[in-house]
């Protein structure tokens, strides 16, 4: 498919950008922008077309969760420049692994991280325990992460959101230390069917908490919950169906 060129919507600050091939002269006209979303229908854009994105040093915002899917550890590992960079949405990246992570671990001033269905591993949650100014941090999906990454978690003392809907290698331990995160004040963990009741009493002790999604959670019991809500003064967002029905 040839290069029909770029659609820009743009202010001085941001820009939505839909083509198939990212030019680097184009590229180089939007030096000051801010914020930008990349994607649209018929994407074929590779790895050479994020590597151009990493000339606009001023970016604080970058989106490619609707981006093509030929993205892989080769684009990402450029991004390590964009040092102003906040906030990186990668959307769905199963042909991601710690190889990107370690080097988006050099974003020191990004506060929202999302990252979905990737293949990171332990090693690489590490890696992200180092951006001490991260607030946000989705890895929904990322099923080889289990206890022994979130090991590392205790290090985001700024974290206020964390999304591990999917997570299934997770157990009440790595809940301990999810437990620490005394900032925290939304937790999904839908879809974590290892998560007892023995969990909800380590999250018992977020008492920022007020959204928590246990569904999914099948071995987590009506009684459980309960002792939870009473201990939760600030939870009123709880989903919680299809849990244990004791």
């Amino acid at each position: 498919m040839e290069d029909s060129g770029a659609i820009l919507t743009t202010t001085r600050r941001s820009a939505c950008c839909g083509t198939n091939r990212l030019r680097p002269p184009r590229v180089a006209l939007l030096q000051h922008l801010y914020y930008l979303i990349l994607g649209g229908r018929g994407w074929n854009t590779t790895d050479a077309g994020l590597v151009s994105v990493t000339s606009l040093l001023h970016l604080r915002h970058l989106d490619i969760r609707f981006f093509s899917s030929k993205i892989t550890d080769v684009g990402l590992v450029s991004i390590s420049s964009l040092q102003h960079l906040q906030r990186l949405d990668l959307g769905y990246r199963a042909n991601i692994t710690d190889v990107s992570v370690e080097r988006i671990a050099a974003l020191q001033r990004l506060q929202c991280l999302k990252l979905c269905r990737s293949n990171i591993t332990d090693a690489g949650l590490e890696s992200i325990a180092v951006l001490k100014e991260v607030q946000c941090l989705d890895l929904s999906g990322s099923n080889n992460i289990t206890d022994v990454g979130l090991e590392s978690i205790p290090a985001l003392r700024r974290l206020q959101c964390l999304y591990l809907s999917g997570c299934f290698n997770i157990t009440d331990a790595g809940l301990e230390s999810i437990a620490t995160l005394q900032q925290l004040q939304c937790l999904d963990l839908s879809g974590c069917s290892s998560i007892t009741d023995a969990g909800l009493k380590s999250i018992a002790a977020l008492q920022q908490l007020w959204f928590l999604d246990l569904c999914g959670c099948r071995n987590v019991t009506i009684k459980g919950l309960t002792k939870l809500q009473k201990r939760l003064r600030r939870l009123s967002n709880f989903r919680r169906s299809c849990v244990g029905v004791l």
